[in-house]
């Protein structure tokens, strides 16, 4: 992908990853830790951030205007994911879950490489 807007101006990366993810657990009791390995697919789409035009259509309610965004570059390539975290079991069934994981782009994705933490809950039947 390009990294540069010719006109100097801001830039915006809108995206999307889906993976297919393992976790090997350890095996203990109440506190559960893994390992994350998964492999899927990225894209990405470099665009301006400001609108430089604008499109009105008719709706229902009245017309209904979007901006319109110069796209510069878009990308799709395979990303590998890696992480690790924890489940602590509150009850039987009850469980809170935290992670962090790094997604590894490759190709002309390369560049977006990062990290998210994640925290939640989650019942088990």
């Amino acid at each position: 992908m390009r990294t540069g807007d010719p006109d100097g101006g801001d830039l915006k990366v809108d995206g999307t990853v889906f993976t297919a993810n393992v976790r090997g657990y350890l095996p203990f009791e109440r506190f559960q830790p893994y390992g994350l390995l998964g492999i899927g697919g990225m894209y990405a789409r470099l665009r301006t951030a400001e609108a430089v035009g604008t499109v009105c259509t008719p709706g229902y309610w009245g017309w209904w205007c979007n901006g319109v965004y110069g796209k510069l570059d878009d990308s799709t390539d395979f990303v590998a994911k890696l992480g690790g975290g924890f489940d602590i079991y509150v009850t039987e069934h009850v469980a809170i879950n935290l992670d962090a994981t790094y997604m590894l782009p490759f190709d002309q994705l390369e560049e977006l490489r990062y990290i998210s933490f994640n925290w939640g809950a989650m019942f088990r039947f």
